[in-house]
């Protein structure tokens, strides 16, 4: 008779790691570059200009 547990296969990502370093700093540049886009915006109406 069959046990009830199933067998998990977890797969590492295939890249190499300097190249998953690029993609996190990648994705954080456009996240800020973003973030400063919708907040320099609001400040200056803010500020009256």
């Amino acid at each position: 008779m069959e046990s009830g547990f199933v067998k998990v296969i977890v797969q590492r990502c295939p890249l190499p790691p300097w190249l998953r370093r690029l993609g996190f700093y990648g994705f954080m540049f456009f996240l800020l570059k973003g973030m400063a886009w919708l907040t320099l915006p609001a400040l200056l109406v803010m500020m009256g200009r």
